[in-house]
């Protein structure tokens, strides 16, 4: 359950616009049927965000021995030597099928950090769009106005979580510099 609890913390962006996602598809659910309940269908936005969470999280059981995702987990809000010193420690040790390769390592972290880079862009760019396609429609009804409210609070945690995954990448795109390959 840790574990679970772990990688919600970790995917909270993509959690949070899966979220958004799913009070769509539930408000027009409520709409069709013509529900005007503005809990009941939000539960079943959450049900569904936490069933689709549940499935990832079955089909990722590797995803705590991920090189990007060791890497992000020793960042942490402490001392820059130690962050630095454990970061080139993993980059250096890791080993993909029995095989280390630290420039093959450099690169996948790299790509990650550039993935994560265009994930993050898309989903604020995402709620941005959502939230301005709605706002157009303001204030008809309850579940628009609801939905308004909370795309703009989720626009804001995104926000908050890109920005704080900036000096992250940047820290580890660092230490990665410093590394000096051998030659063999």
């Amino acid at each position: 359950m840790k574990k679970f609890f772990e990688f919600c913390w970790y995917e909270k962006s993509k959690i949070l616009v899966l979220f958004v996602a799913n009070l769509f598809v539930a408000e027009y659910l409520f709409e069709i049927f013509k529900i005007f309940k503005i809990v009941p269908m939000v539960l079943v936005a959450i049900a569904l965000t936490f069933g689709i969470i549940v499935y990832g999280y079955l089909n990722n059981k590797d995803y705590f021995k991920r090189l990007y995702v060791k890497v992000c987990i020793e960042y942490k809000i402490r001392d820059e030597y130690k962050n630095y010193s454990e970061i080139k420690k993993i980059i250096e040790t890791y080993m993909f099928e029995g095989q280390l390769n630290v420039k093959q390592n450099i690169a996948v972290i790299e790509a990650a950090i550039e993935k994560e880079k265009a994930f993050n862009i898309f989903y604020s760019a995402l709620l941005t769009i959502c939230g301005a396609i709605i706002g157009v429609v303001y204030g008809e009804n309850i579940f628009i106005n609801l939905q308004m409210m909370i795309i703009y609070v989720l626009l804001f945690l995104i926000y908050y979580v890109v920005g704080s995954n900036i000096p992250r990448s940047a820290f580890i795109r660092k230490v990665i510099d410093s590394i000096d390959i051998p030659e063999k």
